[in-house]
């Protein structure tokens, strides 16, 4: 794990702009612009030559790790703000990948077309496709098309096999997803609300570890309420149209049985045959 140390200590080594680009895995135009947004100190000036230090090697480094980790340059110039104010650099990062990070291990798969035939099946309308890529199951990859979550795309097709029309599936997806977007945004809710009472501004110093620590422990504990909650509502739909229409069926054969006298003579007069 990679670990950046802000701390100003006694600077020992020495760089021309070339060679603390170098030393950093960067381009001059980088560290220039970096320096523009304030992003890093300006070099002590030698005559004409701009001089830098293993501080601002570090300070590089760190700018380099976060766009790699996805963060904007105006994100990194926020963090490095926060720092210099007397926040730890890696509990913020741990605060916001407890607020930002996925919350399930998903691999993406490619599909080329023979491929996606096969899984929808080749008698399966355009409009099938059309649906997946405007709800993001799939989005087009070159000469095919990938899949950032692909069990999702394969337990559809797989119920679709058990006999119910990907169309109407699809169609059901698409509400679902409505539904538990309105859910998540209350739910998130409840996070803004904790960060809310700061204002505009960062939790102070000590309020951020124990922040994160509250949401990466409920993170689990909200996903198992969901599967619970979506399991009750499954079994009360299930016996409150699936029940009814057994019922249903039940009474019509019932209804439609033959007299315990015209069954009981049935069986007599098959053992009578049999004699």
């Amino acid at each position: 794990m990679i670990q950046f140390k802000l701390k100003k200590k006694k600077a020992t080594l020495e760089f021309t702009v070339d060679d603390l680009a170098r030393a950093a895995d960067t381009t001059v135009r980088n560290v220039r612009s970096y320096q523009d947004r304030g992003l890093l100190e300006p070099p002590t000036k030698r005559g004409r030559v701009g001089i830098y230090n293993e501080h601002h090697l570090e300070r590089l480094k760190l700018v380099g790790h976060l766009l790699s980790r996805g963060y904007t340059l105006g994100n990194i110039q926020e963090l490095i703000k926060a720092v210099e104010n007397g926040h730890d650099i890696r509990q913020l990062l741990g605060l916001v990948s407890a607020i930002s990070s996925p919350w399930g291990e998903r691999k993406s798969k490619h599909f080329n077309l023979s491929q996606l035939a096969l899984l929808f099946g080749p008698k399966a309308p355009k409009s099938i496709l059309d649906t997946a890529l405007k709800l993001g199951l799939l989005e087009a990859d070159g000469t095919g098309y990938k899949s950032s979550n692909p069990n999702i795309l394969q337990l559809g097709v797989e119920i679709t096999k058990a006999g119910l029309p990907l169309d109407k599936l699809l169609e059901l997806f698409v509400d679902m997803r409505a539904d538990l977007l309105r859910l998540s945004d209350r739910t998130v809710g409840i996070f803004v609300e904790t960060l809310d009472k700061y204002g505009n501004g960062l939790p102070p110093p000590e309020d951020v570890e124990r922040i994160a620590k509250l949401i990466w422990k409920i993170r689990p504990l909200i996903l198992s309420a969901l599967e619970g909650e979506i399991s009750r509502a499954l079994e009360l739909s299930l016996g409150k149209f699936v029940d009814d229409r057994l019922s249903r069926v039940i009474a019509h054969v019932l209804e439609h049985a033959p007299e315990p006298e015209q069954m009981a003579e049935w069986s007599l007069g098959s053992h009578i045959g049999d004699a």
